[in-house]
């Protein structure tokens, strides 16, 4: 079960999603605790600025005791498209560390232990390997693992480089902006 958009749950149901909960439902941990109806829950994973939270609610009462956070607690929007990025990440990143670490003490007090993982965390691990040399060929091969969304390829070659930027920047919500080189 997740969250998304009302906009794209069909597509994440057509990915193996049982339930999905529109994740600007005020009651959208409510949802989702129903829909878990009483199954074993092993963990679950925050994306997206903001969703730690949610995530927390929904183990504490769920019984499940792992989060791995997979997003910064606030959006980087802000950083977008400065020239001086030293002077502004400064504020932003003391947020992001602070946010980070009151998620994780307010999920230790609920019995939930939290990391963060990085992009990184993955390749350095023991877990890296076996994800990306055995466990996602084997998916991909039996067909239960599926790339998506289609890619959008939005033109070819590096002068099409800015033009899928701003596209990306300007939004895009279960699109993969593509650039053949």
């Amino acid at each position: 079960m997740t969250t998304a958009s009302a906009r794209n749950a069909a597509t994440v149901r057509d990915l193996g999603a049982d339930a999905v909960v529109d994740h600007r439902s005020p009651s959208a941990v409510a949802e989702l605790v129903a829909a878990v109806g009483g199954r074993p829950v092993v963990g679950a994973v925050a994306l997206g600025a903001g969703s730690t939270d949610a995530c927390i609610d929904v183990l504490a009462r769920t019984g499940g005791d792992r989060l791995a956070m997979a997003s910064t607690p606030i959006a980087l929007d802000s950083l977008v498209g400065r020239r001086r990025l030293f002077p502004a990440m400064l504020p932003v990143f003391t947020r992001i560390g602070l946010g980070t670490l009151r998620s994780t003490l307010r999920a230790r007090r609920r019995g939930i232990r939290a990391n963060f993982v990085w992009g990184s965390s993955l390749r350095d691990d023991e877990m890296g390997p076996r994800l990306w040399g055995e466990v996602v060929p084997r998916l991909l091969a039996e067909g239960s693992l599926r790339p998506a969304p289609a890619p959008l390829v939005v033109g070819d070659g590096l002068d099409a480089v800015q033009g899928a930027l701003d596209r990306q920047r300007a939004g895009v919500s279960a699109q993969k902006i593509v650039v053949r080189l």
